[in-house]
Order: C-alpha cells, then structure tokens, then sequence
C-alpha cells in the first residue's frame, strides 16, 4: 500500500497548472458532498479545505512574473487612486510607478544588477522602501533590509556577507561616526540619505536621494530578464529561539502569496486602508502588509510604531480597515478603553500571527473585533503564512483556520516522513508554490527544513506538532524544538503547559521557558513567565496556576518557579524574546 501511495504522489507531482485546477475543482465537489468519491484519509491528497473556497478562487491562473509586472497589472486601472499615505504626504498609484521608474535606473546605471543586493535601514514611515523593492525588482536585483537601531559592527556585517556596494538610509538612523564607520570597515561604494533634508555628511561619498535620482537621468535601460523564481528579498526571522536568518524569498513568493489571499473570502477592496507600522525586513510586513495592500488597489498608510501608550490614540485616528499586528498590539487596543463599537464601522479584519493564541485572548478580541480574529499560522520560509481564518465560517477556537488554496498542509512523523491521517499528530509540514529558496549561505540548515519525501516532493519542515480534522482544520499542539528535557528523562511541552496556565483567571500572557537545573547540570527545568491583570490579586492567581498545573500534569511537567511580569521584551517583528527571557532567569540563577 505504502508503494502505491508513493506513486500516486509522484503522478501528483507531475501534473501541469491546468490539470491541477481540475483535480482541485474535483476535489471541491467532493468536500461539498456533491458528488461521491473516495477519500485516501491523507490531508494533502483529499484536500478537504477546498470546500471552503468558491470555484473561482481555485480555477483563476496563478501569476507567473515579477512583482513589480503583478503590481502593475492590478493597478492599471488605479492611477490616480492614492497608493500610499507616509510622512512625506499622499503617492498616487501613477506617482509610486513613476518613481519606481525612476529608482530603477538609477539603480541600474550605479551597477546594480541581477544577482546584486542592496541594503537598507528605513523607519516604516518613509516612502523609500517601497521604491527600492520594486526598483530593485525591476533592475533584476534584490533587497535586503536591516532592522532600525541596528548597531553599526552589525550593520557592517549584513554589508560585508552578502555582499553590497550601497547602503541606504535615512536621518532617523544616520550619523557621522555610522558613516565614517561603515567606511572604514566595509567595502561600500556609497551611501544614500534618503530624507529630504539629510543631515550633514563628511564622506563625498554619501550622496542624498535626489542626486542618487539624477544617475539616472537620461540612462536607456536594457531589457531585463528577470526570473518569477529570482531572489527579491533577503527576509529576517524573528530569531525568537536562536539567532536570526537570512530567508531568501522570490517573485512568486510574493505574488502567489497575495494571489492566494486575494482569491479567498478576505473582505478587501480597492481604496481600503491598511495600517502598517513595521518596516520591510520580514516576510509578513513585506508582503502581507504592503505587496498584499498595494496589489489589492489600497491606501497603505505607513506610520512609525509609537510608544504603547500612544498606540490606541494613533489607530483611532488613522481607522484602518485592515491591520496584521500581534497579539500584545491587540492587547493594547482592548485595555485602552476602546470599545467595540467605536471600531466597527471601519475595522473589517484585524490579523494576527508571529505567536501562539490563548483561548483568554480569543476571548477578549472577540467580544472587541467587529467580526472576527484573522488568524494566521506559517513561516518565513513559507513567505509568511499558510493558513488562516478568512470569515467567520473558517473561525472556530482554538484552531488556527484552513490552508490557502493553492497551499499544501499536513502533519508528517518527523523521522520517517509518514503521512498521518485526520486527527492524528504529527510535524506540520508546508507544501507550496511560495517556499523559500533557502537560507543564505547555510545550505545544511537549508536541507534540514526543506525536506525532500520519497515521492520526490519538498516540504517545509515547521517543528510545530499539530493535527488535521476531517474538515482540513488545523490545531497546533505543541513544538518540536521547544521541548525541554527534564533531568527524570521524561519531556516537557512549553506549548501545552502555555495553554493550562493561559485558561487561569487574571492571566494576560504566558511564556513557559526553559532554566538550567541547579541540581543537574546539562539539564533543565520549565520556568513560566506571567503577565497579570491589576485587577487580580498576583498571589492569588500564582496559586491558581501551581493548582491548575498540579491538576491536569504530572509532577516533573510543574514550572519550578512563576515570574510576574510587567510585559515581555519584545523583538522588532513584535514576538516575545524568549532568549531574553532564558538569558535573564539563568543570570538571575547564577546571582542566588
């Protein structure tokens, strides 16, 4: 049986765009109950989410070229339409391709070309981004962009790795001991204030965005061939549990993600308004923030994110119509008086993703958001996400939605590479047009996540434990990586603790971590981070949670010890720093 399956998998893998659409239109009927069919038991060939989907979401051709081409195709008709609402005022759609243009060959006369990376560090609030990506695009090049407050040995690291010829910057970040810096230990040619006063400069070598422009005066370009499987954007993980990669995404990681949320029951429409406040050094502000808002025809208001008290007050001023923010920005909202009906003639999705949920947060956006929590499970090194809640009929707590259309998604035994059937748990795996080309410069990582199967096919290796209902929804269980092994042998699951003490009355956040055990060395204890209501009594509710976990675990799976705090430290892709957290308690350790 195993043989025939393997087979079958491998005709699966050969089929063309056209046969595809009508396998999955086959499959959809049967999902519907329409007609009659075998299932396999097998997620990823009974593709029971299709059902959820209308016909034409699945039978539309995917967009096979560059970003900058799709962007231009679904906005030909949106010229004059406001593209972009930013600190130096409102861009047209005719306005941005304009200077995208104009970007392009500047770029290309300075001798940036195809397998060239440029390199750059903006607050989200500036325009220049935007450009660059497309331009970039256009040139047949990449981009890669550094987060803000970047130390300068850093800086010259990202500089000196990939490599890069041009740095570009703004005031926010700009200084003359960063530019005699970069000089002095990097190999750059120039670079490039982009403000529209920049601050004074030493090096001639540092020129401003409006002579950078006028290279490009006058220059023919020369037709470009340019890849829909090219690098575009050089991604950073969030480095949440490690240090941060480099993920390098392609054109059709951009523009079959936005394709797919496009053709989907998402409620977007053109001149809608899309708040984003991260800048464009990840995946998810990169595309499902800004290519995602810009290719659906939107407004996509860039503004810098604003101390958390100030939050609430910028949002109510702004009213976006759609947001990806994460949970603690969410937070913010609903404890900041902010009632429902003050939102809901105007917020119509509010994403949130980069974290797991508790049942006490869905509790709480729930009686907040108008409609309905956007949920959105995935990866980098997916392009950002796979699965979603995209209506209230793909919304149901404590599952994380359905898979995209065109995405494959099931759970897998880790070692063998089995499938599992529905309801059984296994390693969440992606399948799917928008993976990553790899890790830069690590193809052992590479090869450790994207995992070739017996049938010839690659899948994306989470390290999340997860399972699949017989309606193709997916509930994640637990983390592979984040296990931490106790001095008795036996395993303790953060992910399945986090959801125990997240269920306690006064809990806000939870964090379970792993602390060196001062008993055994080499071995670990799970220490739980808390966030309390002021409203809750904290030793009322620390004992609650001992009670709740003695309860439902077994003795070796109890936190040694509960930290209150007052919030978690945050990384700039809005994730709790849990290596922050781990470094804190071990120092905190080491001082007893």
């Amino acid at each position: 049986m195993r043989d025939i399956l393997i087979e079958y998998r491998k005709k699966l893998q050969n089929l063309d765009e056209k046969e595809c659409i009508l396998r999955d239109l086959y499959l959809r009927e049967i999902a519907l109950g329409k007609i009659q069919g075998p299932l396999t038991g097998f997620p990823s060939i009974d593709k029971v989410h299709l059902a959820f989907f209308k016909q034409q979401h699945i039978d539309k051709p995917l967009p096979y070229m560059t970003a900058t081409e799709y962007l231009r195709e679904q906005n030909k008709n949106n010229l004059s339409l406001i593209a972009i609402d930013c600190k130096e005022g409102l861009i047209s759609y005719g306005e941005l391709f304009n200077a995208i243009d104009k970007t392009t060959l500047s770029l290309h006369n300075m001798g940036v070309k195809k397998g060239n990376l440029i390199v750059g560090m903006f607050p989200a609030d500036t325009p220049h981004e935007v450009y660059l990506l497309y331009g970039a695009c256009q040139a047949g090049s990449a981009v890669s962009f550094i987060v803000q407050k970047t130390p300068n040995d850093t800086i010259c690291k990202a500089i000196n790795d990939f490599p890069t010829k041009y740095y570009f910057v703004s005031n926010d970040d700009f200084s003359l001991d960063m530019e005699e810096y970069i000089y002095k230990n990097t190999n750059i040619k120039n670079i490039i204030n982009v403000s529209q006063n920049p601050l004074p400069h030493k090096n001639r070598r540092t020129i401003s965005w409006q002579k950078f422009i006028e290279i490009g005066f006058n220059y023919q370009m020369p037709k470009i061939n340019r890849s829909p499987y090219d690098l575009l954007l050089m991604a950073k993980t969030g480095g949440s549990t490690g240090e941060p990669k480099n993920v390098m995404i392609n054109e059709n990681g951009f523009n079959i993600m936005v394709h797919q949320l496009l053709n989907s029951e998402l409620n977007y429409n053109v001149g809608d308004k899309w708040l984003r406040v991260w800048p464009l050094f990840s995946a998810s502000a990169a595309i499902s923030s800004s290519h995602l808002a810009l290719c659906a025809g939107m407004i996509n208001v860039l503004r810098v994110m604003p101390e958390p008290q100030e939050f609430a007050k910028m949002f109510m001023k702004e009213k976006p119509n759609h947001l990806c923010l994460v949970t603690a920005l969410i937070d913010l909202l609903i404890y900041s008086g902010i009632k429902r009906e003050d939102i809901q003639d105007f917020v119509k999705t509010a994403g949130v993703g980069g974290e797991s949920i508790t049942p006490q947060f869905e509790e709480r956006a729930e009686k907040f958001l108008p409609d309905y929590l956007g949920y959105g499970y995935g990866c980098m090194e997916n392009s950002s996400s796979a699965v979603l809640r995209m209506n209230k009929g793909t919304t149901i707590k404590g599952k994380i939605g359905i898979l995209y259309v065109k995405t494959i998604v099931s759970v897998f035994d880790s070692e063998s590479f089995e499938e599992k059937s529905y309801n059984e748990e296994g390693e969440i795996c992606i399948q799917s047009y928008t993976q990553m080309i790899g890790y830069y410069h690590d193809e052992q990582l590479t090869h450790e996540v994207l995992r070739k199967h017996d049938d010839g096919s690659v899948w994306i290796h989470t390290g999340d434990l997860g399972i699949i209902d017989k309606k193709g929804f997916i509930t994640v269980t637990g983390r592979i990586k984040r296990i931490i092994s106790v001095y008795s042998g036996e395993k303790v699951y953060p992910v399945q603790l986090e959801g125990i003490i997240s269920k306690v009355l006064g809990v806000i956040k939870v964090s379970v971590i792993k602390a060196p055990d001062k008993d055994h060395e080499e071995y670990y204890v799970p220490v739980a981070c808390v966030v309390i209501d002021k409203k809750y009594n904290i030793r009322q509710v620390s004992e609650n949670i001992i009670s709740a976990c003695e309860e439902a675990l077994p003795d070796y799976a109890w936190p040694q010890e509960i930290i209150i705090k007052d919030d978690f430290p945050y990384l700039a892709s809005g994730k709790p720093e849990l290596k922050a957290m781990e470094r804190e308690i071990e120092e905190k350790l080491v001082g007893r």
